[in-house]
């Protein structure tokens, strides 16, 4: 298969694409009029059947409040950043209980209260923190680990989800010891009810599977991480294990900022554990790379692109970089359109259109491709990529930046994000399979759908703008030196403003030729070419 990447040049057809000149831009304070450009051509092709606290009509004050501004000379990657803070703000809701986040707009059987779903809150909190007022992503964090009455985050019904590593990284970007402390009970709560574990329903089917840690490792089925009919099937999955090393790492992070030497060092013993047994017996030393060991103890043979999950979770992954080599081989994980979830190659990899609408034997799924991407960021930064380059990367951003489409009967190519996608064609599967259910009474179910991130990977990862736990800021890029520009506004960090510039030849922004670096509007760093940068906060 040849992988071609996809240009939606047709789509300016459709929706204005904001350009200026370069001597217009260098003399614009902000990006305020490109993000309201955007904001009003997404609204007049929008089919608004839900809404929560914010409507089309609120989307553009809203947004000019609180999205970062981005330019890049990418249009794909540009027009899918903007595109996704204006599907994210669809899903805010305010409750009697303060703010959540949603991951379907209509409500659907399965979800807890307020239609809240724990499967994706990792990522409503990694996209949403960049947002100036965190006060719903606090509001949402409070809520899930509330005692009573708060979110179904362990217990039968629960997803794998990281609520310490969300709540960490949402302290980190305000500064806000006490926030992330004050949740340290609850945070071991959560992390020991798993290590306890529950009796869930196995999909399908009407049986039972002991969820929990056994014998060194978590075990759970593949429905409740969010991945219904996977052919690495149930038990001892990469992507729970990671999050849980991570949640045990992160707890103790948070227990030795307030004082709690003893459960520091407890949960710091619990992540040493789990991941040495990571290592051990998750990696396959033979096919390279993170496998499902079942319940029966027996290793896997199917790559399911969970199996980044250790390096989206930081762990210390040294001699295994070679499992990144299937990442961008057609055969492996790359497709036309994303990445597909297991690789091609594999036994039983199919695309189809019968059965249950969410089907993780094949497709592309956005909230996988977000882990990965992610991923592969820091595997980058910590040089355990294998041969994998930032060049890399970025194709694979582009790609799943251009797979933000749906394509109607009429021939309009409207801007998309639905549940699971085709990697080959682009379809929509589950919106398809649905629309041809005479029994789904739930139209345009997937539209819109919060189980991924974007805008994360463009701040975080593509400019690479880290919050450190020790008050510092990195901003460590993975775009390439030989695009013309780069501007990000509006970063809130701290108390301040960060602003991200990158001008190859000096003409469009002002500040002459480089890479550069503000604080509250005054350069703090400038350098020649898109390189790391470290900036200290001032209190």
């Amino acid at each position: 298969m040849i992988i071609k990447l996809m240009s939606l040049q047709v789509l300016c057809a459709v929706l204005p694409c904001p350009k200026v000149t370069a001597a217009v831009e260098a003399q614009r304070p902000s990006l305020d009029a490109t993000l309201a450009d955007y904001v009003r051509a997404f609204n007049a092709t929008d089919d608004e059947r839900y809404t929560n606290a914010i409507p089309n009509a609120a989307a553009e004050a809203f947004l000019l409040k609180n999205a970062p501004r981005f330019a890049c000379p990418d249009a794909d990657i540009e027009r899918t950043y903007y595109f996704r803070w204006w599907t994210y703000r669809k899903h805010l809701r305010h409750t009697p209980d303060g703010w959540v986040v949603t991951e379907f707009l209509p409500d659907v059987s399965w979800a807890g209260r307020y239609n809240t779903i724990s499967c994706a809150l990792g990522h409503h909190i990694r996209e949403g923190r960049w947002l100036r007022d965190r006060t719903p992503l606090r509001d949402y964090a409070a809520f899930w680990l509330r005692p009573k009455d708060g979110g179904r985050l362990n217990g039968p019904g629960a997803y794998v989800s990281w609520i310490a590593d969300s709540v960490l990284k949402l302290a980190d970007m305000d500064g806000d010891a006490a926030f992330a402390t004050n949740h340290l009970s609850a945070l071991v709560r959560n992390y020991e009810a798993w290590e306890t574990g529950w009796d869930c329903r196995v999909f399908p089917g009407t049986g039972t599977f002991p969820m929990g840690l056994k014998g060194g490792l978590f075990e759970t089925t593949c429905n409740y991480e969010g991945s219904e009919l996977a052919l690495a099937g149930d038990g001892a999955r990469p992507l729970v294990n990671a999050a849980m090393c991570g949640e045990a790492r992160t707890i103790a992070a948070l227990a030795a900022r307030a004082g709690d030497a003893a459960t520091a060092m407890r949960f710091a013993s619990k992540a040493a554990a789990l991941e040495a047994a990571v290592k051990e017996r998750l990696w396959d030393p033979q096919r390279q790379f993170f496998m499902t060991v079942a319940t029966n103890g027996v290793r896997g043979t199917v790559k399911e692109l969970n199996g980044y999950a250790p390096w989206y979770f930081g762990l210390d992954l040294k001699g295994c970089e070679a499992a990144w080599e299937p990442f961008a081989d057609p055969e492996g994980f790359a497709a036309p359109w994303g990445l597909t979830f297991p690789e091609r190659r594999t036994p039983g990899f199919a695309i189809s259109y019968a059965g249950h609408p969410c089907q993780w034997n094949g497709p592309s799924w956005p909230y996988a491709t977000s882990i990965a991407l992610s991923a592969l960021g820091e595997a980058l930064r910590v040089g355990t990529a294998g041969a994998r380059t930032p060049g890399d990367f970025v194709i694979a951003l582009r790609r799943y930046a251009a797979a933000h489409v749906r394509r109607t009967a009429d021939g309009r190519i409207l801007p998309w994000i639905d549940e699971v996608q085709n990697p080959d064609t682009g379809d929509w599967v589950s919106r398809t399979m649905l629309a041809r259910d005479p029994r789904n009474r739930i139209p345009e179910r997937g539209k819109d759908y919060n189980h991924s991130t974007f805008c994360d990977l463009v701040l975080g990862e593509l400019v690479g703008i880290r919050p450190q736990g020790d008050g510092s800021l990195v901003v460590a890029p993975l775009f390439p030196s030989d695009w013309a520009y780069l501007r990000v506004e509006g970063v809130r960090w701290r108390g301040h403003d960060i602003s991200v510039v990158w001008d190859r030849d000096g003409t469009r922004y002002g500040f002459g030729a480089g890479f550069f670096v503000l604080r509250d509007g005054a350069v703090v760093s400038r350098q020649d070419l898109p390189r790391r940068t470290e900036v200290k906060s001032q209190g």
